[in-house]
């Protein structure tokens, strides 16, 4: 346990002496509660120390006695004062005058009334002039706190709260397995497990025993960097027949250990791990099962996701986390029974601090007040992430392709971050180890069905959905590009489901004339786009799947989109036995209008639509005939410029470029005020170019143009509808 000078000692907290008391719910669980004020939800501790900037004397010599609170509260105060150095004067003298814990309580009618958490220790200070005590300003710094995050009694306590989340259809006894699993084995005499093995699970009665023994979890997790993935544990063919015998569990690489440790901790039997579950060199097993990839989240007792480490070597149940870490032991004066460890920390210790105004006694809510705050504001000074943020937004798990379906796919998660345990439901956070208690979306929320009580929503919503899950999506990493489409082929036919007409390769054919209009983010040459051969084919070029980079789409939120064109036939080849999966080749025929570029005379433009437009094709008047953007050039990237002009000159095939109209569009009054367009009315399209086939195109950029100028309505209307082939 840290050590703790005797003025610090306060934070070892004593239930008795803040008005603690035991309850007992119905099902005769006992909590432990305390009687707060329910709009502050503190408990204050008797705490007054007095230092001065710049040394901090007297915090720094109980540091170097070995108090952590100390240490901890001058390297806080230090990093705050050298954020804010020029407003705090050299001689500033400091005041920590006020301690206290802040603490969450929910109501569990069928539990307890008031079910408490420790969320944060609040240290609250003064900075003050030496010559001037009326140049003051007050400040409070916030600790997180959190439970031991790798007890197993508190693992058990957040595998409860992901089966008391709302909405969420009861486990099925009769739900379809996915086709092998790992056995984790029984503990045997000597407290001794047996060892993992693999199990079909059409072969095998103990999962149909009894209630319960179907559950499984499913392991999410990075394999890793080549190097590292290829240390990976596998089952394939050969190793198929060892694998259904024994696994020892020395073999396992970290990740997989502490998934099955935590199987076992948690009493369930069966674990389905993607390497050892899916037989790696069998194409034809790899594509059926990851073809029920959906079902295998889906159908999970529970999701582990390993939210921490970059590769299967990497474990999840220990945590480095923060630098500075005050372990606090805890036995209640009323209950010995209540007994264990909390931590306290600085959640965020390499973040920029963040000032909201406050008022002493006020919540956080309470900064969102429209009413002006009272005199004397606090400045609260906190982390600028939430720990959530954190543990999410920054790991490779998070970066990763086939993480994303998994993850939204699961209804119950358990997430193992670098600071905290949290709960998840899809992606909408209900709880972080045991401190809130509230149910928060911590990220975008996609309709994926009526689990989270999602009220039907229309056809254009869902596809609009679609939209932004590709988009995120498009931002993640994959080791194999032909993966691109698999790891999002579960979501693909749930998606399937609810719209009308086919999905094409990540696209539906009853919103081409948007989900056509996409632009991607990756730098490239001319040379290179026009001699691009993918390593392997991974789609169509009409479709973004065709595409490894970020991708974007025309905003089309405030907007109404009318096709331009009547799709004569649609076709796309599986590559394998998943309509959703990977492809081998496709083609759009398109009955509309195609008309050669009027001009190659190209200027600098920043047109934005939902992404930019980098180029406005002009007339040799230089009047705006269209706003474009090439397949084979970013927006930042420059072409080479002219020697005699200074200006860029595009070294791409523009005078090979067609133009082929998909969609016209309104776009809202504001929009029209806020760029350089003069009308609503909008035409836009794809530009392409010609293949070695006859009448059969290659996508190579896109286009938009107003409808009443040169090359609009009347421009489009001089030429026939035809047939065009798009592959």
């Amino acid at each position: 346990m840290s050590v703790l000078c005797k003025r610090c000692e306060v934070i070892r907290l004593n239930d008795a002496e803040h008005n603690g008391f035991v309850q007992v719910a119905k099902s005769g669980k006992t909590y432990l509660g305390f009687e707060f004020q329910e709009s502050t939800g503190r408990l204050f501790l008797e705490y007054e120390l007095k230092d001065s900037f710049p040394d901090l004397p007297v915090l720094s010599r109980s540091a170097l006695e070995g108090c952590a609170l100390c240490v901890l509260l001058k390297d806080e105060i230090t990093k705050f004062r050298a954020q804010t150095w020029r407003s705090i004067h050299q001689q500033t003298n400091l005041f920590i005058h006020k301690l206290l814990y802040s603490m969450s309580h929910t109501r569990e009618s069928d539990e307890v009334l008031h079910r408490c958490s420790l969320e944060a220790l609040l240290v609250h200070f003064k900075l003050l002039h030496p010559t001037n005590p009326d140049d003051q300003s007050s400040h409070a710094l916030r600790l997180d706190i959190q439970a031991d995050p790798t007890g197993m009694r508190r693992l058990n306590q957040l595998k409860d709260v992901a089966f008391s989340i709302p909405n969420l259809p009861p486990i099925s006894e009769h739900l379809r397995l996915p086709t092998r699993l790992i056995d984790v084995g029984l503990r045997g005499p000597g407290n001794q497990y047996e060892e993992p093995r693999l199990v079909v699970t059409s072969h095998y009665p103990l999962l149909r025993s009894k209630v319960g023994s179907n559950h499984y979890l499913a392991l999410s997790y990075c394999w890793g960097p080549p190097e590292k993935a290829s240390k990976q544990l596998k089952t394939e063919t050969l190793t198929l027949k060892d694998r259904l015998h024994q696994i020892p569990f020395t073999e396992f690489p970290k990740a997989h250990q502490d998934a099955i440790k935590l199987s076992r901790a948690l009493s369930i039997r069966y674990i389905w791990i993607d390497s050892l579950c899916i037989i790696q060199d069998d194409a034809d097993d790899w594509g059926r099962e990851a073809a029920q990839m959906g079902n295998v989240y889906a159908n999970a007792y529970l999701t582990v996701c390993a939210a921490q480490g970059d590769s299967c070597l990497d474990g999840f149940l220990q945590r480095s986390g923060p630098s500075h870490v005050i372990d606090v032991p805890f036995t209640s004066s009323l209950d010995s029974a209540f007994s264990g460890t909390f931590s306290i920390f600085a959640s965020s210790p390499t973040d920029d601090y963040v000032q909201t105004d406050i008022f002493e006694g006020a919540n956080l809510s309470d900064c969102f007040n429209p009413n002006p705050p009272p005199p004397n504001p606090y400045r609260w000074t906190v982390g600028s992430r939430k720990p959530y943020e954190q543990d999410v937004n920054q790991c490779s798990w998070n970066g990763r392709g086939w993480t994303f379906q998994e993850f939204l796919l699961s209804p119950r998660i358990l997430l193992f971050g670098k600071s905290m345990v949290h709960v998840c439901s899809g992606n909408v956070l209900i709880r972080s180890e045991d401190a809130m208690g509230n149910s928060s979306n911590e990220g975008p929320k996609y309709l994926l069905d009526s689990r989270h009580g999602n009220t039907k929503e229309s056809e254009e919503q869902v596809l609009s959905d679609w939209q932004g899950l590709v988009r995120d999506y498009s931002r993640r990493s994959l080791t194999h590009s032909n993966d691109i489409l698999p790891a999002v082929s579960a979501l693909a036919k749930l998606w399937a489901g609810k719209v009308e007409g086919d999905y094409l390769a990540g696209v539906f054919s009853s919103n081409l004339h948007q989900d056509l209009l996409w632009a991607h983010e990756g730098m490239r040459t001319p040379g290179e786009f026009l001699n691009q051969i993918p390593e392997q084919y991974t789609a169509p070029s009409w479709s973004w799947a065709s595409q490894s980079d970020s991708i974007s789409w025309v905003w089309h939120a405030v907007t109404a989109f009318k096709p331009e064109f009547h799709l004569v036939e649609s076709k796309v080849s599986p590559k394998g036995l998943d309509p959703y999966g990977r492809v081998k080749s496709g083609h759009l025929l398109l009955s509309t209008k195609i008309q050669k570029i009027p001009s190659t005379r190209l200027q600098r433009g920043s047109e934005f639509l939902g992404y930019i437009f980098p180029y406005k094709l002009v007339s040799e008047d230089g009047t705006p005939l269209a706003y474009v953007r090439f397949d084979w050039r970013s927006p930042n990237s420059e072409a080479p410029k002219d020697p005699d002009t200074g200006e860029e000159c595009e070294d791409g095939p523009v005078d090979h470029i067609l133009m082929v109209l998909i969609s016209s569009k309104v776009t809202e009054e504001w929009y029209k005020r806020g760029g350089s367009l003069t009308y609503q009315d909008l035409l836009l399209g794809l530009l392409v170019l010609p293949t070695s086939t006859p009448g059969e195109y290659r996508r190579a950029g896109v286009f938009f143009t107003e409808a009443s100028g040169q090359c609009g309505r009347a421009f489009w209307d001089q030429c026939s509808t035809r047939e065009v082939k798009l592959v």
